[in-house]
């Protein structure tokens, strides 16, 4: 009788090998998963000159993208696009002279989720300030950075020692 099935066994062996029937269901195994490909999202860019005295409410624009893998940066207008959804890390630094103040907002579809306040203390003074915000993001979603209506114009400052920048990527 053994021989009987043994024909059949071996062509049903490799859909035994894939799936399991427990309790009357049938279950899928992943024996030999091709794992997708995830494309990696990542920007770097800076400023090439710096803004002297720039308005309220004004987005900041970073004109030089040294990286930016999966092309949801934009250059021109200073906004990163999500080109798919996930948690993502954004960071920045800016650099103010001379003396004043500018509030800086990280905006997510025009909603502030994160700031920073630059505030230089005397008229020859410097100042850089950082922060860093992990965002949930939907695929399309706008990211920017911007003055807040409390910024008093100081100059956003930038040279070769001393990079305003903005990075963001995808975890």
């Amino acid at each position: 009788m053994v021989n009987k099935f043994s024909g059949y066994i071996s062509k049903i062996q490799p859909f035994i090998e894939k799936h399991v029937c427990f309790a009357g269901r049938l279950l899928a195994l992943v024996t030999d998963p091709s794992p997708t490909p995830v494309e990696p999202v990542a920007f770097y860019a800076y400023m090439s000159k710096s803004e002297p005295a720039p308005s309220n409410h004004h987005t900041l624009i970073f004109d030089v993208a040294k990286t930016n893998l999966g092309h949801g940066y934009n250059k021109y207008s200073g906004t990163f696009v999500a080109p798919s959804a996930g948690a993502y890390v954004f960071t920045w630094t800016i650099n103010t002279n001379p003396h004043g103040a500018h509030f800086i907002n990280l905006m997510v579809n025009n909603a502030v989720v994160g700031g920073t306040l630059t505030d230089t203390q005397a008229a020859d003074d410097y100042d850089s300030d950082s922060n860093t915000a992990v965002v949930a993001l939907n695929q399309g979603d706008s990211v920017n950075l911007r003055t807040t209506g409390s910024s008093d114009r100081a100059e956003i400052y930038v040279d070769i020692h001393a990079f305003t920048c903005f990075s963001g990527w995808r975890l």
